[in-house]
């Protein structure tokens, strides 16, 4: 079922990033404050963001100062966040088979899960 539900994304990038201000940005600065009370400032850490999409919260988290890797089961949302997050790491990948060692970041978040 989750499966299913990812690929339901697929192609719709355009309006997921013209939806997105208006549906889901006011819990972005939560999570993200939330995730760094936990590992401190995000400052030099390196930061997953899990389901990224058109990399609304991987820009953020870059803004925040942190290196991050964004991954998405979609290659065109990944061109979106491309554009958003130039300095971002994109790798398409679903969960749970991530190639990423247990230690690879300082913190996850995924705001799509």
């Amino acid at each position: 079922m989750a499966k299913d539900s990812l690929n339901n994304w697929a192609g719709l990038g355009g309006p997921y990033a013209r939806s997105f201000p208006h549906l889901c940005a006011g819990a972005v600065e939560p999570l993200l404050d939330a995730a760094e009370a936990v590992v401190g400032s995000f400052t030099g850490r390196r930061v997953a963001d899990i389901g990224c999409g058109t990399g609304n919260v991987t820009a953020l988290a870059l803004s925040r100062g942190a290196e991050v890797t964004g991954v998405d089961p979609d290659a065109r949302m990944l061109s979106l966040a491309l554009a958003a997050a130039p300095q971002a790491e994109l790798l398409v990948g679903r969960l749970p088979e991530l190639p990423f060692a247990a230690d690879t970041f300082d913190a996850v978040v995924s705001p799509s899960l």
